[in-house]
């Protein structure tokens, strides 16, 4: 739910758990993206083709939010939403090869509840 830094930070002191502005706001991105997917491949999809497709992907949001925001017997969903962003931003970077690592650099996938699998990629 959008709120404001204050509001936010005293969610966090009273381990109150919400959904992070951020991660609310990837519905909207992801249904663009569904938009513009359909349109790149001239097909059309139903409205509860839409709303599957949508419901994965937010699936997948919830379940990395969970997964990377343990933290002392809570769910910090903020640090989760921001973490999965960076490694989102990371792995793009790494697969455009836009930066090196030096050896071996790993790809961190998500699957559909929210368990990271790990596979080597090499650059």
């Amino acid at each position: 739910m959008p709120t404001d830094p204050d509001g936010t930070q005293q969610f966090l002191d009273a381990r109150i758990l919400f959904g992070p502005a951020t991660a609310d706001n990837a519905g909207g991105v992801a249904v663009s993206g569904l938009e513009q997917s359909q349109n790149a491949l001239r097909i059309s999809w139903s409205r509860e083709q839409v709303k599957e497709h949508l419901e994965r992907i937010m699936k997948n949001i919830h379940g990395q939010c969970v997964q990377l925001g343990q933290e002392e017997g809570w769910i910090n969903s903020v640090r989760g939403a921001n973490v999965a962003g960076f490694v989102k931003i990371a792995d793009a970077m790494l697969a455009s090869e836009s930066v090196q690592v030096s050896g071996t650099s790993h790809s961190r996938d998500f699957d559909g509840e929210g368990n990271r699998a790990r596979s080597p990629r090499s650059h």
